[in-house]
């Protein structure tokens, strides 16, 4: 697993107050090796996963995970993603969730349907971050076209009162985004 950087504290976003060991994979990062990664989380009841890209690297995620619900299971896994790569062998593990980032630009895009579904079936809760106001109303397209939850919605940008008005025309719930930090 390439690493570029491992905290532990308190969870923020949509599970917060929560005590985890984070994690943040990158492509370019310091390489650990799955066991490592086992041992120094293995009595933690929390991990949160994120990164650009995690799935990146779903084979060593999907190994990481597997060890430590063996050694601790009820532990549960915050995993923040883009949603456009879908992790494997994952689908049958419990206590596992997944936030989906959708920035401006993915709303504008095609998603690959397959992979969207996958993390639909499996209860994601999606994080659509805007800027303006009309970009609700492709939140409200896109919630219509991939059939997701409102309950699963959550509006973020760093204008509160802009977020609340977008929230009720959407039907959904906000958080407020800082660039980085769900608050």
């Amino acid at each position: 697993m390439n690493i570029s950087s491992l905290e532990v504290g308190f969870t923020k976003g949509l599970y917060p107050g929560r005590f985890a060991y984070k994690l943040t994979l990158s492509d370019i990062g310091i390489p650990r090796s799955v066991q490592e990664m086992c041992a120094s989380a293995m009595h933690f009841p929390r991990m949160e996963i994120d990164g650009d890209k995690p799935f990146l690297q779903r084979e060593d995620i999907a190994k990481l995970i597997k060890k430590l619900k063996t050694c601790s299971p009820l532990m549960a896994f915050d995993i923040y993603c883009t949603g456009t790569i879908k992790p494997v062998r994952l689908g049958n593990v419990d206590n596992i969730n997944y936030i989906i980032f959708v920035t401006p630009e993915l709303l504008g895009e095609k998603a690959d349907v397959q992979t969207l579904n996958w993390f639909i079936t499996m209860g994601a809760k999606f994080l659509f971050i805007i800027d303006k106001e009309d970009e609700a109303d492709r939140v409200v397209f896109m919630l219509q076209d991939y059939n997701i939850s409102k309950a699963n919605t959550f509006l973020c940008s760093n204008d509160v009162h802009m977020l609340e008005k977008c929230a009720k025309i959407v039907g959904c719930n906000y958080l407020k985004y800082t660039g980085g930090e769900l608050k």
